[in-house]
């Protein structure tokens, strides 16, 4: 089981570094978006998923298949 644990705590962490790498690449971008406003809202909502997600895989009740 501590696997498993481990597998799901790195993948939080890949989470984490893919909201990270999203915000890097819209920054680097963003006056050339037509809406950029737009483009925060999306970052956000990443943001708020990879929160919930990664409290989620936290709890072992919440880690089980659909």
């Amino acid at each position: 089981m501590a696997i498993e644990a481990a597998v799901w705590r790195a993948l939080a962490v890949f989470r984490l570094l893919g909201l990270a790498y999203a915000v890097v690449v819209y920054l680097r971008r963003a006056d050339e978006y037509a809406h950029p406003a737009a483009g925060w809202v999306v970052l956000g909502l990443m943001g708020v998923w990879t929160g919930v997600v990664s409290t989620a895989y936290a709890r072992p009740a919440l880690r089980r298949w659909p």
